[in-house]
């Protein structure tokens, strides 16, 4: 593990640093928050994200009520060093309305697209959350039909997911062996496939 000084980071005026938290599979932003020195010894040292709450005026360990917590794989300062970029692997939704991603909401977009990652990221999410609160009966018969139809989803990168590799151009990418992050990454491959 490679740690550097906190010290040598640039804190603004308020004792304050961004901190840019990104999903390690897809990464796609999740969010924009702020960190002052607690926070960030505390998400060093517990491999969580911790951030400040500029509304509350207090240390926000992220997850801590939602249970959507954030491990962090990574964290890289920018070249002026007061900036952070966070990669963390998430537990589930980052934003506090239930979405993937606090930036689900476009104010500019230049070509129309008729398929995003982030917009089938939040279908999928709202429709775990919806079953996970018994609101999904009139959607789907059952979970099993809903892993059925998440399934012919992503055929498409079905032998990808039973290697465990995927070939795309030059690059090779070796995915986690988890179901979740399995689903993530069929996610982030498939537009290239649909």
């Amino acid at each position: 593990m490679i740690e550097y000084e906190i010290n040598e980071l640039k804190f603004d005026e308020k004792r304050l640093i961004p901190a840019i938290v990104i999903d390690k599979t897809t990464r796609q932003v999740l969010t924009l928050a702020y960190m002052n020195k607690e926070s960030l010894k505390i998400s060093l040292e517990k491999g969580l994200c911790c951030l400040y709450s500029r509304s509350r005026n207090c240390l926000w360990l992220k997850g801590e009520t939602s249970g959507n917590y954030q491990h962090i794989i990574k964290i890289t300062a920018d070249c002026d060093k007061d900036a952070r970029l966070i990669s963390v692997e998430p537990d589930g939704p980052a934003c506090h309305k239930g979405a993937f991603s606090c930036f689900s909401n476009p104010l500019y977009l230049l070509d129309k697209e008729d398929f995003t990652l982030n917009g089938l990221l939040d279908l999928v999410n709202y429709l775990i959350l919806a079953f996970a609160k018994g609101e999904a009966s009139s959607f789907f018969l059952s979970l099993d039909s809903f892993s059925s139809l998440l399934c012919r989803l992503f055929a498409a990168e079905s032998d990808a997911l039973s290697t465990g590799v995927l070939v795309r151009s030059t690059q090779v990418q070796v995915i986690s062996p988890k179901p979740a992050s399995r689903i993530v990454f069929a996610l982030s491959t498939s537009r290239s496939s649909l």
